[in-house]
């Protein structure tokens, strides 16, 4: 009964904390400086071998160039999405995150961007062509309507 009890209150306890919606001017160090957002956070990752040296860095450090939270509703939930990027390279390597109340997890979207340089045989000379490169790390398949929520998170980073 005292076990049941207890599940009880941290299962509370856990749904209310991790619903809070921040503040306006919140910055993604301070929502993982809290231990169930930090253990999200770190989940992302424990699977990936492929996360860059940047992010692995923000990951110790929590120092690095943050935007202030984004509030957005999707499909009648409300998300509330963090973003970082590398620094001296923030327009071609943004991250972004999102904590789900709903299970207390956190889906990912790092976006890298790169130029490189192609012949255009119409014009006769060279271009250059901007590639992008989307990574997702999470649970995403666990999320209603995963295509449209991946679609409005890629084009948050655009922000």
């Amino acid at each position: 009964m005292k076990l049941v009890r207890n599940l009880l209150v941290f299962s509370i306890v856990w749904s209310s904390s991790f619903s809070y919606a921040f503040e306006d001017g919140t910055y993604l160090h301070q929502v993982i400086e809290n231990p169930m957002y930090l253990a999200a956070w770190n989940k992302l990752f424990e699977k990936n071998t492929d996360v860059d040296d940047w992010l692995k860095e923000y990951s110790v450090t929590l120092d690095g160039v943050q935007s202030q939270v984004l509030k957005m509703e999707f499909e009648g939930s409300r998300y509330e999405v963090f973003k970082v990027c590398k620094p001296h390279d923030c327009g071609d390597n943004q991250f972004a995150v999102i904590f789900l109340p709903s299970n207390g997890e956190a889906l990912g979207l790092l976006v890298k961007s790169k130029y490189v340089r192609v012949y255009n045989e119409n014009i006769d000379r060279f271009e250059s062509k901007r590639l992008e490169e989307n990574r997702f790390f999470g649970s995403w398949a666990s999320v209603a309507n995963e295509k449209k929520l991946k679609k409005m998170l890629v084009e948050t980073t655009r922000k």
